[in-house]
């Protein structure tokens, strides 16, 4: 047991090491980390060094991975902004599924393979990841423009497709097994529409609007502190702030940030520079020395 256990840290150890090395290394010759880490799998997997073995734990650790970096990019991603641009999503995922597999259809078919070799290529062209995309353009800063959120919706919908084509070709070898495919087709575009229609819900009720709690108990701080509040919160209305604010004695410092909702979706780097910009403020009109130490306490507030 033992054994196995120091086995298991010192491949998580050659994991990390070899990834975080390629990735400072690519840096140098501006090439993506995601990139870099690939290659890096790909030397310390069993093909080559063989230093990491595939595993059951090293299966679910490379889930986990990709469930946090989906949930972290999610973060910056709004669901207004994906269906906004749903049409133009699914069309680049349509062009995205055809034009691959049937370049890779196309290709084993001049080399002269067989039929079923070629649909094989031809579908294995199709996979993507939604994962790598994601990550590529979080590295890249760009996950709050319309491109980026035109190319994680086409590449959600490319999943969906790339499923059923999957499901389609993988049955071509014993037969065409429809039950498979309609299973297949439901559970990806039933989990998709379930997110859609029921998750803005589930989101309200995790996080219900300020007005439902009665904030009239709370002591006023006799400290400096700042409210940030986007005109655009579909949770809590940015006027009700304001009048709650001004009801207060003394009243707080509010920014109030144009075009951005509840949980700053794609705009935590205007929250960062504004809390930046007023601690800064504070720290400099603050008294060198009072009561041997550098200042009062300051707080922050973000309306939640």
């Amino acid at each position: 047991m033992e054994d196995h256990s120091v086995q298991i840290l010192f491949q998580i150890f050659v994991m990390f090491t070899a990834a975080k090395v390629l990735a400072v290394a690519g840096a140098r010759v501006q090439i993506p980390p995601v990139i870099s880490e690939i290659v890096a799998g790909i030397l310390i997997g069993p093909h080559l060094l063989a230093l990491v073995h595939i595993e059951e734990w090293t299966l679910a650790l490379a889930e986990l991975g990709a469930i946090v970096l989906l949930f972290d990019v999610g973060l910056d991603q709004k669901l207004t902004d994906l269906l906004r641009v749903g049409g133009t999503a699914l069309a680049v995922a349509v062009l995205g599924v055809v034009l691959p597999f049937f370049l890779g259809w196309g290709l084993l078919i001049l080399l002269q393979h067989s039929q079923t070799e070629a649909i094989f290529m031809g579908a294995a062209m199709v996979a993507t990841s939604v994962g790598i995309t994601a990550r590529v353009l979080q590295e890249m800063g760009v996950l709050g423009t319309v491109v980026a959120t035109v190319i994680l919706g086409a590449a959600v919908i490319d999943d969906i497709l790339g499923m059923i084509v999957l499901a389609v070709v993988s049955s071509l070898s014993e037969g065409v097994d429809y039950a498979q495919i309609i299973s297949v087709a439901a559970m990806a575009i039933g989990f998709t529409m379930f997110i859609v229609l029921v998750g803005r819900g589930v989101v309200r009720r995790v996080a219900p609007p300020v007005q439902r709690f009665d904030f009239g108990r709370l002591a006023v701080p006799r400290c400096p502190w700042l409210v940030v509040q986007g005109d655009a919160d579909e949770l809590v209305d940015h006027e009700a702030v304001l009048a709650w604010t001004r009801s207060l004695a003394p009243p707080p410092e509010v920014r109030i940030v144009p075009g951005v909702e509840h949980f700053f979706h794609g705009r935590l780097t205007v929250l960062r520079a504004i809390v930046g910009d007023w601690l800064a403020r504070q720290l400099k009109d603050a008294p060198e020395k009072q009561t041997g130490r550098s200042g009062p306490p300051r707080r922050f507030l973000r309306s939640t």
